[in-house]
């Protein structure tokens, strides 16, 4: 009897932490010379040539998705079933990206996060310019010719690096102080470009 009522307290106690929802929010594509490639939540890798290439997220009925992009496995590496290191805090670390992503830029840091979001009611947004709206979707660009070193302040070309970059898109809700509450989905790939 014990063993079955500890089975069941962890069963709830699984269920609470993670509320997967059934239907897709967001899907991810990484584009580049007219190859379109979908991000799934596996141990997928996707090689690029160390050029130009476009991130496209589409966003299903959510304002936007959080995006930890780093040469790091911090993120990458958190199992399906656990939250990440510092999850209540994640939401204050999200790092302040320019607008109409005029930089070609992504932000490349270990343990921060970007939030891509569009919000048909501000000027602005951390997309391409042009976002496609439609009924229930919203679909944001970004073009990626830079990465941005946090900790070195300075952009590097990408044909400049030779490290692998690891992507992890996660959609989450807030409480009523900002902090992050439940994960919903989750998604993750390893870009490594030829030499």
């Amino acid at each position: 009897m014990r063993l079955k009522l500890i089975g069941v307290l962890l069963l709830i106690s699984i269920s609470t932490t993670f509320s997967y929802s059934q239907k897709e929010e967001f899907k991810v594509f990484f584009v580049q010379d007219n190859i379109k490639r979908e991000v799934k939540f596996d141990n997928s890798v996707i090689v690029l040539e160390p050029k130009r290439f476009k991130i496209e997220v589409h966003l299903y009925n959510i304002d936007g998705v959080y995006a930890n992009i780093s040469f790091d496995t911090l993120y990458y590496s958190t199992p399906l079933n656990e939250r990440f290191p510092d999850w209540k805090s994640i939401s204050f670390k999200t790092m302040v990206e320019e607008n109409f992503n005029i930089q070609k830029g992504i932000i490349v840091h270990p343990d921060n996060v970007s939030y891509w979001f569009y919000d048909p009611n501000l000027s602005w947004h951390r997309f391409d310019k042009d976002v496609i709206v439609k009924a229930g979707e919203n679909i944001g660009t970004k073009t990626v010719e830079n990465l941005y070193d946090v900790d070195k302040n300075s952009y590097t070309k990408l044909k400049q690096n030779k490290k692998p970059i690891y992507f992890t898109f996660f959609t989450a809700d807030k409480d009523k102080n900002g902090y992050l509450n439940n994960e919903f989905e989750r998604k993750k790939i390893k870009i490594v470009f030829k030499d």
